[in-house]
């Protein structure tokens, strides 16, 4: 099986990747990779648009130490890790239509259940969201296997669960619907006792009401209700949060 290399050895040039994708040899492995799930590989070719000389010798030292020195070698990693990409890029059919303006979306959480310390930071990134539905829901708890990953302190532990779920949100549903990255202050009465980062969600029942929940995504458990902060921690019955990221 000829190297990466040999077979682009007749498109030295500078400013034609172009060339390189359509090449029939290479024509198959460059749509894969150039499909969201193996976009990192591309990208990592696609740097070399800076390089004075982009040549064959450049893309094949940067593909050989991932092991993908041949056209059979990339066949095989996209075969080997087509389940793996299934299950952090898949491609769900989301119709999402109802949209709410940041300004919605301060008033729901100042008139739900949830507390805000007094000096609440929002971060919006956009001007309006779209509001998640129950079945929406749902398939992101189903199917976001953060909860998999293992806790390990100081290094993968709550807002990196958080952050990562929010994430997952961001790539396979959309970027701008009502979930969040927070972080509250948990209380037992008025003496304050830790933060935790987590995720909390505003959709719209089956009945059609607006709801407020948070999400531990370590176990993608469902906190309800200011009793069922109990529940979360014990020698807790209050949280406030203090910073809100959509």
């Amino acid at each position: 099986m000829p190297t990466i290399k040999e077979v682009l050895k007749d498109y030295e040039s500078s400013n034609n990747i172009e060339m390189f994708v359509n090449h029939t040899k290479l024509m198959s492995m460059f749509k894969k990779l150039l499909n969201t799930e193996y976009a990192f590989i591309s990208n990592l070719i696609l740097k070399y648009r800076t390089n004075p000389m982009l040549t064959p010798d450049t893309i094949q030292e940067f593909l050989e130490p991932l092991g993908l020195g041949t056209l059979e070698d990339v066949m095989e990693f996209v075969e080997k890790h087509k389940e793996l990409n299934n299950i952090l890029f898949p491609q769900y059919d989301i119709k999402l239509t109802e949209t709410v303006s940041v300004n919605d979306i301060i008033n729901t959480l100042k008139n739900s259940w949830v507390e805000l310390e007094s000096n609440v930071k929002y971060d919006f990134g956009d001007p309006e969201y779209y509001l998640l539905d129950t079945d929406t829901y749902d398939l992101i708890l189903k199917n976001c296997r953060i909860d998999r990953r293992s806790y390990v302190a100081e290094s993968f532990d709550c807002e990196d669960f958080a952050r990562t779920t929010k994430s997952w949100v961001t790539l396979n549903i959309r970027g701008n619907v009502t979930f969040a990255n927070v972080v509250g202050n948990f209380y037992y009465d008025s003496k304050l006792k830790f933060s935790h980062g987590f995720n909390l969600v505003i959709f719209k029942d089956t009945n059609g009401e607006i709801k407020v929940e948070c999400v531990e995504p370590q176990e993608d458990k469902r906190i309800k209700s200011l009793k069922a902060v109990e529940g979360w921690f014990l020698g807790v019955n209050k949280v406030k949060l203090r910073f809100i990221q959509f």
